[in-house]
């Protein structure tokens, strides 16, 4: 089980506290991102316990950062998706690992679309499938915060 809140400390810092989803049990906690970060849940670096990632709009582009909470350690930033997309959750190329995956309305008739980059191949050009119209909400951004 783990939780988002501003640091006591520095309010702007993002405080995340793992409990044992078990019996409550303090874990760990860590600084990761901003207070006002979304959070996406799954498993970014293949260990079987799931990763966090935040994500923040810094100039129109998205960033994402990923802590192994196995390994203790930060990746790199990943830059994905733009100002107004949809960040989604989910492995849509099979490996068991999460992909970065946006659904990007549009109000032009059939150019809305979810863009991919798969978790296997990340140095391979994005896919984009072409669905749903402007207004749509994609059932895969349920679980981001």
């Amino acid at each position: 089980v783990a939780y988002q809140t501003a640091d006591p400390g520095n309010a702007t810092l993002g405080l995340i506290t793992i409990l044992n989803g078990a019996n409550g049990a303090f874990l760990q906690s860590f600084n990761l991102g901003t207070s006002s970060d979304f959070l996406i849940p799954g498993n970014m670096t293949g260990n079987y316990i799931a990763d966090v990632t935040v994500r923040r709009t810094v100039s129109g582009v998205r960033e994402h950062t990923t802590r192994d909470v196995f390994a203790g350690t930060t990746g790199a930033v990943v830059t994905f998706g733009i100002t107004g997309d949809q960040s989604l959750v989910g492995d849509f190329d099979g490996d068991g690992l999460q992909d970065y995956a946006v659904w990007r309305p549009s109000a032009t008739a059939g150019a809305s679309k979810f863009i991919i980059r798969p978790s296997a191949l990340p140095a391979n050009p994005d896919r984009e499938v072409l669905m749903g119209a402007s207004g749509d909400y994609p059932i895969g951004a349920a679980r981001v915060h």
